[in-house]
């Protein structure tokens, strides 16, 4: 991952975004509105390389890949402005494979970390969806610490139709005005009339 940042950092299209965006928080900002998560094939591990993502996002409109490819594209990005950065690996004791992969950059005396691959507070995400009260989520990137705990809340939550205060700061319905947008957006591609078929 170090060595595909450094290498695609001297890149055109990399140096571009890096003296736009220029900061640890404006990078980590944008990936998250432009980011979609696409997990590896089952027992594959891929990495792609910085200036490729920038090229293919310009042709969909969007990245894509898990957090490896968003770390190295951030570190990548904030190496071409010579930023201090650390690639992070996390893995669980007893564990072969590293778990997560995100970026931590030296900012202001501390420390600011790029991870656009867990939600913006990184808190767990449980609870119904307001939208649609029939979809009941619960996501965390913390899954193997947290999954007893949360898993008897859940489960004690959807049997006894009770919403558990424990679980309050978690919902879902704290991303509702950025959720509302995204949605007005997908409904407005609805709303627009249907192209005609050409004539043969």
């Amino acid at each position: 991952m170090k060595t595909l940042a450094l290498r695609d950092r001297w890149q055109p299209e990399i140096q571009n975004l890096a003296q736009y965006l220029g900061t640890p928080p404006l990078v980590d900002d944008y990936l998250r509105q432009v980011w979609r998560v696409v997990p590896d094939p089952e027992d594959v591990e891929y990495i792609a390389a910085p200036v490729h993502q920038v090229r293919l996002a310009r042709q969909r409109g969007y990245f894509s890949g898990d957090c490896d490819d968003s770390a190295t594209l951030a570190a990548c990005i904030l190496a071409a402005i010579n930023w201090p950065c650390t690639l992070v690996a996390i893995r669980l004791p007893n564990e072969y494979e590293f778990s997560h992969v995100f970026l931590r950059c030296a900012m202001d005396g501390g420390a600011f970390d790029i991870d656009p691959i867990v939600s913006a507070d990184r808190l767990p995400i449980v609870g119904p969806v307001p939208w649609l009260d029939t979809l009941y989520v619960a996501v965390t990137h913390s899954g193997v610490t947290v999954a007893p705990a949360l898993g008897r809340l859940v489960a004690r939550e959807i049997a006894e139709g009770e919403p558990d205060g424990l679980l309050a700061p978690f919902r879902p319905g704290r991303f509702a005005e950025r959720a509302t947008k995204v949605l007005l957006e997908v409904e407005s591609v609805f709303r627009e009339r249907p192209r005609q078929r050409p004539s043969l």
